[in-house]
């Protein structure tokens, strides 16, 4: 296959003397941010030998989407040095997790998994949202300011825990569980510079090796552990007369109908089970705490949708406290906020995807087997073609009669391989934010007056978007 077309170079750390930005992975980020604007199509970049192909345009996006035969998703080399290898990517039989699969392997591992992330499953999932959106504002109580940053990972944490595993880690109310502080060193290490550089690394006794070793170990053992206790409990109810096929939180969903107890101890997909529930924590996590800390900037920032945001909420309320799932579904201008916030700041806003599963093209220019593929989702949800005044925080744009197409903005991706807890998100965030909307107002801080907040990127891997530290101040609704 000929090249009809030359990928545009972006010099990004392909030599010794361009080496240090890749450790300096703030200013790697800021530069991806800018070169995002300066390529309207794709441009390409390189990250040691590894050559990747950085799309910038919605048709191009929808192109990488929507042909699995020629882009399949990026397959992480196994790592056996790795203590995190195998709550990461692979369970203990080798099994990819859901994230990682391609073909029948992925479709058979999304088919279980499925049902857990339907609107109807999670609906049965918003007390304990409610729950932990209660336990929040009560810490804010009496307080002047608040770091959202902070605040919005221990929340998002929390509700994980109760959501997922029906246990918390005391993020929330700063009682901090061993599990919370090994989650969060594990969430820093996996994305040190010099071990993804040097993966050997790994094998040395460093006390970063035996922190990391004693971290995976720790929470392979809370996952694995709930997982047991589950099972064990569903036994001990069915030998009892008194199991109910009514699931309790994620876990139970993932597990399937409580008539579908395993006799002889083997678990429906068990060797996938445990990456799948670490791939949930990470991606449930990060992307959720982070959109609900620059949705906070947003509300300070601009007073007049934060009010109008309020006075919908209040209306749908009528005086209740907690949101129903139908009240979730009645307040189109928060969703339109939430939405818009999700344009402006993704959470996710380099997602490195897919590689070219044969020569192939894309936009007429060729593409080696194996070539990577990046979605750099910032650029494609502000791209001058389809978003005027793209940089605009305005929230009317997802409530006009002509709304823009599923490829324009890319928040949770698009096509089959649709980020699978896209919906969760959207109800935590929804739920917490009509509940804290009835109760404070949010105002600007000193340290956030000054202009658009910076952005870092919290992964090496340039994936998470978030700002560098929120701050605002609240105030009780009269």
């Amino acid at each position: 296959m000929a090249a009809t077309a030359a990928l545009r170079p972006f010099d990004s750390v392909p030599s010794l003397g361009k080496a240090f930005a890749f450790f300096a992975r703030n200013k790697l980020c800021k530069e991806l941010m800018q070169k995002g604007s300066e390529h309207p199509r794709m441009f390409r970049m390189h990250v040691g030998p590894q050559t990747a192909c950085v799309v910038t345009h919605p048709e191009l996006a929808r192109s990488v989407l929507t042909r699995p035969k020629d882009f399949i998703k990026f397959q992480v080399p196994r790592n056996p040095a790795s203590a995190l290898d195998s709550l990461l990517n692979r369970g203990k039989d080798g099994t990819l997790s859901v994230l990682m699969s391609n073909g029948h392997d992925w479709a058979a591992q999304r088919k279980p998994v499925d049902p857990a992330f339907e609107k109807q499953a999670l609906r049965n999932l918003l007390p304990k949202f409610n729950d932990c959106s209660a336990r929040l504002l009560e810490t804010w109580r009496g307080a002047d300011e608040v770091d959202a940053k902070q605040d919005m990972s221990r929340f998002a944490l929390d509700v994980l825990g109760s959501a997922m595993l029906g246990q918390s880690f005391g993020a929330i109310d700063g009682t901090f569980s061993d599990s919370y502080e090994y989650y969060k060193y594990i969430m820093v290490e996996q994305n040190n510079p010099l071990y993804m550089s040097f993966p050997l690394m790994e094998r040395l006794p460093t006390s970063r090796n035996r922190r990391m070793r004693e971290a995976v170990h720790h929470m392979h053992g809370v996952l694995q552990g709930a997982i047991d206790a589950r099972v064990q409990l569903r036994k001990d109810q069915q030998a009892a007369g008194t199991l109910s096929d009514e699931p309790q939180d994620m876990l139970d969903m993932l597990l399937g109908p409580g008539a579908d107890v395993p006799t002889d101890g083997v678990l429906p997909n068990e060797g996938a089970l445990l990456p799948n529930l670490w791939i949930f924590f990470i991606a449930g996590h990060d992307t959720t705490a982070i959109s609900l800390t620059w949705l906070m900037y947003f509300l300070a920032k601009y007073p007049e949708v934060q009010q109008k945001a309020r006075e919908e909420t209040q209306k749908v309320l009528a005086g209740r406290k907690d949101p129903t799932s139908e009240d979730l579904d009645n307040v189109p201008y928060l969703s339109a906020v939430i939405n818009e916030g999700l344009r402006v700041r993704p959470p996710i806003f380099n997602l490195y995807t897919r590689q070219a599963a044969h020569d192939t093209e894309l936009d007429g220019v060729f593409l080696p087997k194996g070539t990577g593929i990046a979605l750099h989702i910032a650029a494609i949800n502000k791209h001058p073609e389809v978003w005027g005044e793209a940089e605009d925080f305005n929230p009317e744009r997802f409530l006009q009669e002509k709304q823009p197409r599923v490829f324009h903005n890319l928040p949770f991706s698009a096509g089959p391989r649709r980020c699978l807890g896209d919906k969760f998100s959207l109800m935590e965030q929804k739920s917490l934010l009509m509940k804290l909307l009835t109760e404070y107002k949010v105002l600007p801080h000193e340290s956030t007056l000054d202009g658009d907040k910076n952005f870092t990127s919290s992964m090496l891997g340039l994936i998470f978007l978030q700002p560098e530290d929120i701050k605002v101040r609240l105030q009780a609704v009269q």
